[in-house]
């Protein structure tokens, strides 16, 4: 098949930008979108933890406030599912934009993506055809029908007759524009709102009034008239709310301090701001400051004798708080305690009603529902769009690896091309009339022509010898001697390293011949394996 340029040839920084930069640059900012939105701005089910608020999931489950047992963004039950939404919409404002969306993304971004393609594609068939020739209907295929059914079908088939890395490369990229259009629709969605409830008696009751409290268990209570193991929580609504303030403040006893902070004895308060970042249920400094004390002095020498010289070694010198006595105030009668103060063991968080009642979250989970509202939000599913950044990564490596084989091993490319629809028609007229017959083809029907041509076993094939060598053939060409006797001297080399090794097992006798780089060396020759 002849091929008609325009004569000019591409300078090699053009030909660089053009092959290898502007799919480059396309591939790093799909790779850096995906790993910046999946590893930072994606929601995780860990981030859950830090959320005071129940909400809803994707299936409509109840998500507590304290984290979703596995990650709704990454559940493969939830593939299709829109487990990133947005907004607060009606339903005209939700279709509205699921529309604009599939109309200008998919379609938009299916026929622009083909567009930028096309040129690839051709440069590469070219190229292709320099090294092998193809039968026609792909060639006629590829030409005509572009990204279409046929086209697939058409490299389908002949990867069955023959199959060659550039095929497989043309099918996946055919395979990615055909799917493109239903992988950005399918991604996104909308869906109405929920909201969740839980059921009281025959009542649905918001979620929004339940708060969360932290929580810890004394297990020597029965120091203070109280049975030995007592939980408490920071809520007034606690009867014993004073003992869930101790635990705070006996929290930062027997605690290390650097000795030039703290050496001097002392005592903590109910309102002691020393310990108010430690639990959020601490009391006010303007609130009775009495309600319970606990005494402390300065150990120059704390217990963990392991533990205070790896902090020595880091900050200087420590110290260690020991707490004694300490006084107590519950149901206006105040408990005076020796040493060691009361014992306390952290606990999970605590859900509370707006009365202040303790709700038992194993029974939350069997009565909570999730409720549908009148609004609608519109987004992603998580995994839909992973797997369409990965395919778009795919298609991006696969484009940039025939754009540098259109770089290194096109002699037809190396000579700037326009593709013409016109071009094409007299270019394949004239290699159907060769096959065919000029006077047989012009009166043949259509039908009996495409049955005619499909039975053929007619190629087409481009012929390059004029044009520039490509730019392998001149790398080999100026470098390939060197390289040749590179290999000889290696091969020469490994030759006689097995032979000494072999004599030094016993398996062979007498000295090794030494071969040299000259040996066999016109035997030696470098291939283009295209």
């Amino acid at each position: 098949m002849r091929v008609v340029s325009t004569g000019k040839q591409s300078t090699a920084l053009y030909s660089c930008l053009e092959h290898i930069g502007t799919p480059l640059i396309c591939l790093l900012l799909v790779a850096l979108f995906t790993g910046l939105f999946f590893s930072r701005a994606l929601p995780h089910s860990d981030s859950g933890s830090s959320n005071s608020k129940f909400s809803c999931s994707a299936d409509g489950k109840v998500i507590p406030p304290l984290g979703y047992p596995k990650d709704q963004n990454w559940d493969p039950r939830l593939f299709l599912s829109i487990t990133l939404a947005f907004g607060n919409l009606n339903f005209p404002q939700a279709k509205a934009i699921d529309v604009c969306w599939d109309f200008a993304i998919g379609r938009g971004g299916q026929a622009l993506v083909a567009i930028l393609v096309y040129p690839t594609m051709r440069n590469s068939l070219l190229t292709l055809l320099e090294k092998r020739p193809l039968r026609m209907p792909l060639v006629t295929s590829l030409t005509f029908e572009h990204f279409s059914v046929w086209s697939w079908w058409a490299l389908a088939k002949e990867m069955i007759h023959s199959w060659s890395w550039r095929l497989s490369a043309y099918l996946y990229i055919v395979s990615y524009l055909l799917a493109f259009g239903t992988l950005v629709s399918a991604m996104t969605g909308y869906q109405a709102k929920q909201a969740p409830f839980y059921r009281s008696g025959n009542n649905l009751m918001d979620y929004s009034k339940v708060r969360l409290v932290p929580a810890a268990t004394v297990t020597d209570a029965d120091r203070l008239g109280l049975p030995s193991q007592v939980t408490v929580w920071g809520s007034t609504s606690d009867p014993n709310y004073p003992l869930w303030n101790y635990t705070a403040l006996a929290g930062v006893c027997n605690s290390t301090y650097r000795s030039s902070g703290i050496e001097a004895n002392g005592t903590l308060r109910s309102n002691d701001t020393v310990y108010g970042d430690v639990w959020s249920g601490t009391y006010a400094p303007t609130e009775v400051s009495d309600l319970f004390t606990i005494d402390w002095f300065f150990n120059q020498t704390p217990p963990d004798s392991r533990s205070a010289s790896t902090y020595a070694s880091r900050y200087g010198a420590l110290g260690w708080r020991d707490c004694t006595t300490s006084n107590i105030t519950i149901a206006n009668y105040t408990h005076s305690l020796r040493a060691p103060p009361l014992h306390f063991e952290y606990q999970p968080d605590l859900y509370l009603d707006e009365n202040g009642k303790v709700l038992d979250e194993h029974w939350l989970q069997k009565v909570s529902t999730c409720q549908t509202l009148e609004t609608y939000q519109w987004g992603f599913s998580s995994l839909m769009l992973f797997t369409f950044c990965m395919a778009t990564a795919i298609f991006l490596t696969v484009l940039l690896t025939l754009n540098l084989d259109i770089y290194l091993n096109s002699q037809v490319n190396r000579v700037h091309q326009d593709f013409s629809l016109h071009r094409d028609i007299l270019d394949y007229a004239s290699e159907i009339q060769a096959e065919v017959g000029k006077d047989k083809a012009d009166s043949m029907p259509s039908k009996v022509l495409e049955s005619y041509m499909g039975s053929l076993s007619a190629e087409a094939r481009v012929s390059a010898y004029e044009y520039p060598p490509s730019r392998a053939q001149t790398f080999r060409k100026q470098h390939g001697r060197r390289f040749r006797r590179l290999r000889a001297e290696l091969r020469a080399g490994h030759a006689y390293s097995m032979g000494e090794m072999k004599r030094s097992l016993g398996l062979t006798y007498g000295p090794v011949p030494k071969a040299s780089a000259s040996d066999g060396f016109d035997d030696v020759r470098l291939y283009d394996v295209t």
